[in-house]
């Protein structure tokens, strides 16, 4: 049976008894808490019941209660952006493929963290091979708000993985390679193609690709396949020279290309 991780997110001390049920259930070899790098921004949001800066570190004090030493031992707490789709999903991305590479099985809890951060959650679980799970609370209860009645979870009684019914699609190579090495220049190239053809490497623009002449000319298709998704804009300078630019969507894809390269 592979090593087990868990990654944990630490800012709402209401889902305690949901992070503590999938720690009992599935005991991990180690675990990633993550915490929201946002100063002051969990105030704002209303994303967490008591907003205290010490918060995260309690839920860890707690939650390694259910943990044997050496599991505590191994792990570690991370920040990561709770509000920015853009740096979270990458980073999740990046620590699911270390995990994956070394064989090892994911687990994410879904409590714990923002809206947003959940959601990159799954989307990064289905890119880069993880498992999300909600953890079904033993009953709800109702909580008075003013003139409104709240449903609040109580306790916890079942794990229940949230499989992403559609398939995500991230570029594959010799796209992904374009895209990793226009992240690695910062996101910006401007020269002239076959330069670029040159430092991506001829091999990695295709196995049918064994001559210069024909790495530009592959090379160009693929840019023009990244613009059509919208991923980068081009600019011709001169009869020689071109600028390749990644776009927003570009530049989170660029990222987690690089990741997977890896």
């Amino acid at each position: 049976m592979a090593d087990l991780v868990q990654i944990v997110f630490v800012e709402d001390p209401a889902a305690l008894d949901r992070m503590r049920f999938l720690l009992r259930q599935h005991i991990p070899h180690k675990v990633y808490f993550l915490k929201a790098t946002e100063e002051g921004e969990l105030v704002k949001s209303g994303s967490v019941t008591r907003p205290q800066t010490n918060t995260p570190a309690l839920i860890r004090k707690q939650l390694e209660k259910e943990l044997p030493k050496w599991v505590a031992d191994n792990s570690k707490t991370i920040e990561i952006p709770f509000f920015d789709m853009s740096r979270c999903l990458p980073q999740l991305v990046g620590i699911i493929h270390e995990e994956r590479k070394q064989e090892r099985e994911v687990y994410i809890n879904i409590h714990g963290g923002s809206r947003i951060l959940s959601t990159a959650a799954m989307i990064a679980s289905a890119i880069a091979g993880a498992k999300v799970f909600w953890i079904e609370p033993a009953k709800w209860t109702l909580k008075k708000s003013g003139d409104y009645e709240l449903r609040a979870p109580v306790g916890a009684k079942e794990a229940v993985e949230i499989t992403v019914p559609i398939t995500i699609s991230v570029p594959q190579p010799p796209e992904s390679r374009v895209l990793a090495y226009l992240h690695a220049k910062g996101g910006s190239i401007t020269g002239n193609l076959s330069e670029m053809a040159k430092e991506i490497g001829l091999e990695h623009l295709g196995v049918a690709v064994k001559k210069p002449s024909s790495a530009v000319v592959k090379l160009s298709k693929i840019c023009g396949r990244l613009k059509e998704k919208g991923l980068v804009q081009t600019r011709k300078l001169d009869r020689k020279s071109f600028q390749v630019v990644l776009t927003e969507e570009g530049k989170i894809l660029a990222e987690i290309s690089s990741i997977m390269e890896d």
